[in-house]
């Protein structure tokens, strides 16, 4: 009988981290029955010795193209009715499987199901909330969320057949494809139900890709989300473009003042007119921004928030 849950865990050099999320999985006490496969892409340090120590696990260890390239093949491979992605730096609390199980119960017509993440960083060698989230509606699956909220993709259980339905990621992105990835649910009018438990918990640390403070990433992460937000823009519904426009320009700024930090005047420049393509009135809402967070910026030495906290690391 197939499984419940199949359970995808990417992983690359992870082995420092990845025993705490697999014994997350053996933990899940009153959960529901699961297959876990790890993608793995080739790692190099303890990775598969790690896997090999729990025999609920299975290995799947081959080249990919990223993330998401591994995603996608364990989905293909999956047994389970509804996916699960854990990150191999993250874990599910106690719990996770029933909540999400109890959900799926409860709401026979749903398609995603989404519970309560949490941040959590380490202080003083203990994992402990980075901030605190007990609202539901804040994960609801909306252009709102997506964009202008936290995606908070791994908080959420998606029917098998509904991933392969819209085609699951896309492999343009290396670090996005997650909004790209629930922009093509809510366009494909998917059954979305949010339960009040948490399920997630994200580890916030320097070797993550996108949950660390000085993220070296930022430039490449904005690129990707100027472009996803240009391809969706006349693709959702009409209420919600203002809120892909918004998203266009906050991204905007960031990366015209990346680029004016770096001395980059051509990237600036290039940024601004592609923005204004976009927006006409772009220009005017970047001087307001620049404005208003002129003295900061000053203050830190003409330097970001995000460079001022990678050079205290």
């Amino acid at each position: 009988m197939s499984p419940l849950f199949t359970v995808i865990t990417p992983s690359m050099n992870a082995g420092s981290m990845l025993a705490d999320a697999l014994s997350s999985l053996r933990d899940q006490a009153e959960g529901a029955a699961f297959e876990h496969l790890l993608l793995d892409g080739g790692s190099t340090d303890d990775t598969l010795r790690v896997a090999s120590g729990f025999d609920f696990v299975t290995v799947i260890s081959e080249k990919d193209r990223g993330l998401y390239d591994a995603i996608n093949k364990g989905a293909a491979r999956a047994r389970g009715d509804w996916l699960v992605l854990l990150q191999a730096d993250d874990w599910l609390p106690p719990g996770a499987f029933a909540a999400w199980a109890a959900g799926i119960a409860a709401n026979p017509e749903a398609q995603v199901v989404t519970g309560i993440p949490a941040r959590l960083e380490s202080r003083a060698g203990v994992w402990v909330e980075r901030e605190k989230s007990d609202d539901a509606a804040g994960q609801q699956l909306s252009v709102y969320n997506i964009a202008l909220g936290d995606p908070m993709l791994n908080a959420r259980t998606i029917r098998r057949d509904v991933f392969h339905a819209v085609g699951g990621f896309s492999t343009d992105y290396a670090y996005c494809s997650d909004r790209d990835f629930l922009l093509k649910l809510l366009s494909a009018g998917v059954r979305s139900i949010e339960i009040d438990q948490h399920v997630y918990r994200y580890r916030w640390h320097e070797g993550s890709m996108t949950m660390n403070d000085g993220n070296e990433l930022a430039g490449d992460i904005a690129s990707e989300c100027l472009l996803i937000a240009e391809r969706w823009m006349e693709r959702v519904a009409e209420a919600d473009r203002h809120v892909l426009r918004e998203w266009h320009e906050k991204v905007s700024y960031q990366q015209v003042l990346r680029a004016l930090e770096a001395g980059n005047l051509v990237a600036a420049v290039n940024s601004m007119r592609r923005a204004v393509g976009t927006n006409p009135v772009w220009l005017a809402g970047f001087v307001a921004e620049f404005s208003r967070c002129f003295a900061g910026y000053v203050a830190r030495g003409c330097r970001t928030k995000t460079q001022v906290r990678r050079a205290a690391r």
